[in-house]
Protein backbone atom coordinates (compact mmCIF):
# COMPACT_ATOMS: atom_id res chain seq x y z
CA UNK A 1 0.00 0.00 0.00
CA UNK A 2 1.06 3.56 -0.79
CA UNK A 3 2.44 6.05 1.57
CA UNK A 4 -0.88 8.73 3.01
CA UNK A 5 -1.25 11.17 2.53
CA UNK A 6 -0.37 10.68 -1.63
CA UNK A 7 1.18 13.40 -2.86
CA UNK A 8 -0.38 14.55 -6.14
CA UNK A 9 0.41 13.16 -9.08
CA UNK A 10 1.93 10.33 -7.50
CA UNK A 11 0.12 6.42 -8.30
CA UNK A 12 -1.75 5.24 -5.21
CA UNK A 13 -1.39 1.26 -4.95
CA UNK A 14 -3.59 -0.72 -2.44
CA UNK A 15 -3.01 -4.40 -2.21
CA UNK A 16 -3.78 -7.06 0.39
CA UNK A 17 -2.62 -10.45 0.62
CA UNK A 18 -2.96 -12.89 -2.24
CA UNK A 19 -5.96 -15.99 -1.02
CA UNK A 20 -6.23 -18.81 -3.87
CA UNK A 21 -9.71 -18.90 -5.79
CA UNK A 22 -10.48 -15.67 -3.66
CA UNK A 23 -12.43 -12.55 -5.79
CA UNK A 24 -11.50 -9.00 -4.79
CA UNK A 25 -13.44 -5.89 -5.69
CA UNK A 26 -11.91 -2.98 -5.00
CA UNK A 27 -13.93 0.44 -5.12
CA UNK A 28 -13.11 4.02 -4.55
CA UNK A 29 -14.69 6.93 -3.02
CA UNK A 30 -17.58 7.30 -5.50
CA UNK A 31 -18.26 3.75 -5.46
CA UNK A 32 -16.75 2.93 -8.70
CA UNK A 33 -15.74 -0.77 -9.26
CA UNK A 34 -11.61 -0.17 -9.45
CA UNK A 35 -10.53 -3.48 -10.20
CA UNK A 36 -10.86 -7.54 -9.62
CA UNK A 37 -7.38 -8.28 -8.07
CA UNK A 38 -5.48 -8.32 -5.02
CA UNK A 39 -3.44 -5.22 -6.45
CA UNK A 40 -4.70 -2.32 -7.70
CA UNK A 41 -3.49 1.21 -8.90
CA UNK A 42 -5.16 5.08 -9.21
CA UNK A 43 -2.58 6.84 -11.34
CA UNK A 44 -2.06 10.27 -11.34
CA UNK A 45 -3.78 10.73 -7.69
CA UNK A 46 -5.22 14.18 -7.18
CA UNK A 47 -7.78 15.32 -4.34
CA UNK A 48 -10.45 14.03 -5.99
CA UNK A 49 -9.31 10.91 -5.08
CA UNK A 50 -9.16 11.01 -1.92
CA UNK A 51 -11.44 8.96 0.65
CA UNK A 52 -12.27 5.51 1.76
CA UNK A 53 -11.38 2.73 -0.47
CA UNK A 54 -13.20 -0.24 0.38
CA UNK A 55 -12.44 -3.89 -0.31
CA UNK A 56 -14.66 -7.10 -1.08
CA UNK A 57 -13.17 -10.42 -0.62
CA UNK A 58 -15.31 -13.35 -1.58
CA UNK A 59 -13.86 -16.54 -1.54
CA UNK A 60 -16.42 -19.30 -3.54
CA UNK A 61 -15.41 -22.54 -2.03
CA UNK A 62 -15.60 -21.75 1.35
CA UNK A 63 -18.66 -19.78 1.19
CA UNK A 64 -17.28 -16.44 2.41
CA UNK A 65 -17.47 -12.76 1.77
CA UNK A 66 -15.77 -10.04 3.77
CA UNK A 67 -15.77 -6.69 3.58
CA UNK A 68 -13.40 -4.43 4.53
CA UNK A 69 -13.01 0.19 5.07
CA UNK A 70 -9.69 -0.62 3.35
CA UNK A 71 -8.19 2.65 3.86
CA UNK A 72 -8.84 6.41 4.11
CA UNK A 73 -6.34 7.99 1.43
CA UNK A 74 -5.91 11.81 1.71
CA UNK A 75 -3.51 13.34 -0.67
CA UNK A 76 -1.23 16.24 0.51
CA UNK A 77 -2.52 19.48 0.99
CA UNK A 78 -0.73 22.16 -1.34
CA UNK A 79 1.83 24.89 0.02
CA UNK A 80 1.27 28.39 -0.73
CA UNK A 81 4.14 31.17 -0.13
CA UNK A 82 2.73 34.53 0.52
CA UNK A 83 4.60 37.36 -0.42
CA UNK A 84 5.90 39.68 2.85
CA UNK A 85 6.82 43.12 2.86
CA UNK A 86 8.97 45.02 5.42
CA UNK A 87 10.63 48.48 5.44
CA UNK A 88 14.13 50.07 6.41
CA UNK A 89 15.90 53.10 6.63
CA UNK A 90 19.30 52.95 4.51
CA UNK A 91 22.00 51.38 7.21
CA UNK A 92 19.39 50.08 9.07
CA UNK A 93 18.54 46.36 10.77
CA UNK A 94 15.49 44.08 10.51
CA UNK A 95 16.15 41.83 13.63
CA UNK A 96 12.96 39.19 12.94
CA UNK A 97 11.46 38.74 9.62
CA UNK A 98 8.90 35.76 10.03
CA UNK A 99 8.46 34.72 5.91
CA UNK A 100 6.70 31.78 6.63
CA UNK A 101 4.13 32.85 9.07
CA UNK A 102 1.51 33.88 6.59
CA UNK A 103 2.07 30.62 4.08
CA UNK A 104 -0.06 27.66 4.01
CA UNK A 105 0.86 24.40 4.68
CA UNK A 106 -0.32 20.56 5.68
CA UNK A 107 0.47 19.35 9.03
CA UNK A 108 3.30 17.36 7.37
CA UNK A 109 5.25 20.85 7.28
CA UNK A 110 7.60 22.55 4.81
CA UNK A 111 11.06 23.37 3.87
CA UNK A 112 12.06 26.70 2.62
CA UNK A 113 15.13 27.93 0.12
CA UNK A 114 16.48 31.48 -0.39
CA UNK A 115 16.00 31.37 -4.19
CA UNK A 116 17.80 35.08 -4.40
CA UNK A 117 21.27 35.87 -2.88
CA UNK A 118 21.05 39.33 -1.29
CA UNK A 119 23.79 40.75 1.02
CA UNK A 120 23.08 41.49 4.52
CA UNK A 121 20.33 38.92 4.63
CA UNK A 122 21.16 35.88 6.90
CA UNK A 123 18.78 32.74 7.97
CA UNK A 124 18.36 32.16 11.55
CA UNK A 125 16.74 29.14 11.28
CA UNK A 126 12.95 28.00 11.17
CA UNK A 127 11.89 30.44 8.20
CA UNK A 128 13.45 33.96 9.96
CA UNK A 129 15.52 35.96 8.29
CA UNK A 130 17.59 38.91 9.53
CA UNK A 131 18.98 42.17 7.54
CA UNK A 132 21.60 44.23 7.98
CA UNK A 133 22.95 46.22 4.74
CA UNK A 134 23.34 49.45 2.95
CA UNK A 135 21.57 49.07 -0.41
CA UNK A 136 20.63 52.12 -1.51
CA UNK A 137 16.83 53.79 -1.22
CA UNK A 138 15.06 51.48 -3.31
CA UNK A 139 13.34 48.09 -2.91
CA UNK A 140 15.26 44.62 -2.72
CA UNK A 141 13.48 41.34 -4.15
CA UNK A 142 14.03 38.05 -2.72
CA UNK A 143 12.70 34.96 -4.04
CA UNK A 144 12.21 31.82 -2.08
CA UNK A 145 10.36 28.53 -2.15
CA UNK A 146 8.58 26.66 -0.06
CA UNK A 147 8.11 22.94 -0.32
CA UNK A 148 5.78 20.15 1.12
CA UNK A 149 8.15 17.80 3.77
CA UNK A 150 6.17 14.92 2.36
CA UNK A 151 6.19 15.57 -0.79
CA UNK A 152 9.06 17.72 -1.87
CA UNK A 153 7.87 18.40 -5.61
CA UNK A 154 4.91 19.90 -3.95
CA UNK A 155 6.80 23.32 -3.88
CA UNK A 156 5.88 27.74 -4.20
CA UNK A 157 7.55 30.40 -4.78
CA UNK A 158 7.07 33.50 -2.97
CA UNK A 159 9.12 37.21 -2.65
CA UNK A 160 10.07 39.02 0.38
CA UNK A 161 10.12 42.75 -0.35
CA UNK A 162 12.20 45.33 1.59
CA UNK A 163 11.86 49.01 0.81
CA UNK A 164 14.71 50.97 1.59
CA UNK A 165 14.29 54.39 2.69
CA UNK A 166 16.19 57.56 3.05
CA UNK A 167 17.05 58.60 6.32
CA UNK A 168 18.04 62.44 4.73
CA UNK A 169 16.31 65.42 5.97
CA UNK A 170 13.09 66.94 3.74
CA UNK A 171 12.49 70.80 3.35
CA UNK A 172 9.17 71.63 4.40
CA UNK A 173 8.97 75.28 3.33
CA UNK A 174 6.99 77.36 5.80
Amino acid sequence: TSANPVCPGDDLILSTPTIQGAVYTWSGPSGVVLGNTSSVTVANFTDKEAGTYDLTVTIPNANCTFNFNAVDIDVVAPVTAHDDTYSVFVGSTIDSMKILENDIFGADGITYTLITNVSGVNDLGNGVLSYTGNAPVGRLDIMYEVCSVACPDVCNAGVIRIFIKDTGCEFIPN
